[in-house]
């Protein structure tokens, strides 16, 4: 038992199976253990309306956008998301409001002694689980947001029934755990199709969406492609807001949408929370257009979500993206196609598809290479000489040096990006907020 926040903090993070610091054998392919947890606890998870969110990219995002809009009508929204960037609380919030660390201690000391007799000991993230499906309880929440870690099918977060279910874009990314091709990711995050149960497809592709109608055939779920009715068009940014227009079966509804979470990417997922608002509004929850737009609006403010195209600095412009896959680096440049030149501050995890992630950015780009905070991390010197190799200009650096450099090279209509990985965005933020 523990008497210290930070006691209850390293027992998690040091002593567990825990994905950021091992990687693949870290993942428990198997239902049964959070399943166990859950039932000492009387099934929380059971006890609230759920949403489940799966995903390659925009499922924070999107998440994030739907929590902040509940809370607008006034519901007492959970949201739980992972990882987290600065502090462990950031992966449990009611209301935008992260989980006091005196819970935390409460809760790991409530689960301490099951684990300990437990034959086959939990990871980090089924107890953090765990907990947060208990916190939601004890605290009786309205409804409660639930993005998955990892996949969906085998995600410990997977054992909730949702009042529906939403998959975001579909891309390649932890192809070692989920799978190789987009049909075989796709099939692992259609795991979270419940029987019954309504899903919601963000974005089509050719590759998945056989694969999503025959599992949802399966379940005798409702299937919605969002695509197919709504559709966000992104107009432009003061890099404060995005401007956005949505359409329903093309007639403009929701005129100059402000979305407090910048890039022409978040169309897709501003798409999906409106064809999502929509549906609840027709199934009994008291959500008005002013909601949406307050909630989309506010997003920052109401959940204090970090990482997504945020803005560290205005002059010059220094932004923080968490995107961490090819197709999530390529969605944010495009944001950022007018600007003269990117000076790209990058740390990547060895299990990625590196020399793609570097060939989407323009030719003329500067490199700043640094090894992110992460045993998983690959160094800088290796990237640096990928990124040369590819016929960039690149060297490596620490990160202090890394931002000082950038600085001190960035000229007019030039941007600074940091970016590659969660850790590097994480590293970033430690040291300005």
């Amino acid at each position: 038992m523990f008497s210290a926040y930070s006691e209850a903090i390293t027992w998690l993070q040091s002593q567990l199976p825990v994905f950021h610091l091992q990687g693949k054998t870290a993942f428990n392919p198997s239902l049964d253990t959070i399943s166990y947890l859950s039932s000492v606890l009387y099934n929380p998870h059971l006890k609230y309306p759920t949403i489940h969110i799966a995903g390659t990219n925009g499922k924070g995002s999107t998440a994030s956008m739907l929590a902040s809009v509940l809370q607008e009508v006034g519901y007492k929204t959970a949201l739980y998301t992972s990882p987290h960037l600065l502090s462990f609380t950031e992966r449990i919030k009611i209301n935008g409001k992260a989980i006091p660390e005196h819970e935390i201690l409460d809760l790991v000391n409530l689960l301490y002694p099951v684990v300990q007799k437990m034959p086959k000991k939990p990871s980090f993230f089924e107890i953090t689980t765990a907990i947060a499906f208990q916190y939601f309880a004890e605290q009786k929440v309205d409804i409660a947001v639930i993005e998955t870690g990892l996949g969906g099918r085998l995600d410990a977060t997977n054992i909730i029934q949702p009042i529906f279910s939403i998959i975001t874009r579909i891309s390649y990314d932890h192809t070692d755990i989920l799978g190789n091709t987009l049909a075989k990711i796709a099939s692992e995050k259609a795991g979270i199709i419940k029987p019954n149960t309504p899903v919601f497809i963000g974005k089509r592709n050719s590759e998945t969406d056989n694969v999503f109608t025959d599992i949802a055939k399966q379940q005798n779920s409702a299937i919605f492609f969002v695509e197919d009715t709504w559709k966000s068009i992104y107009q432009n940014t003061d890099f404060l807001h995005g401007i956005h227009e949505v359409y329903f079966n093309q007639e403009c509804i929701y005129p100059q949408v402000k979305v407090g979470l910048l890039g022409k990417y978040q169309s897709d997922n501003v798409a999906t929370v409106c064809a999502i608002c929509d549906f609840l509004a027709n199934n009994q929850w008291n959500i008005k257009d002013i909601h949406l737009y307050r909630g989309l609006e506010k997003v920052q403010k109401n959940i204090n979500l970090m990482g997504r195209m945020q803005v560290i600095r205005q002059e010059p412009l220094f932004i923080a993206d968490i995107a961490h896959n090819t197709e999530g680096i390529q969605a944010v440049l495009e944001s950022l196609s007018h600007f003269k030149r990117i000076h790209a501050i990058m740390g990547i995890l060895q299990d990625k598809d590196i020399e793609n992630m570097i060939q989407q950015f323009p030719k003329n780009t500067v490199f700043y290479m640094i090894t992110a905070d992460t045993p998983r991390a690959i160094s800088n010197i290796t990237l640096t000489e990928i990124a040369q190799k590819l016929g960039y200009t690149a060297q490596a650096y620490s990160l202090e040096e890394a931002i000082l450099k950038a600085y001190t090279n960035c000229t007019s209509n030039e941007m600074i990006y940091v970016g590659g990985s969660n850790y590097t965005v994480s590293m970033v933020l430690k040291k300005y907020l």
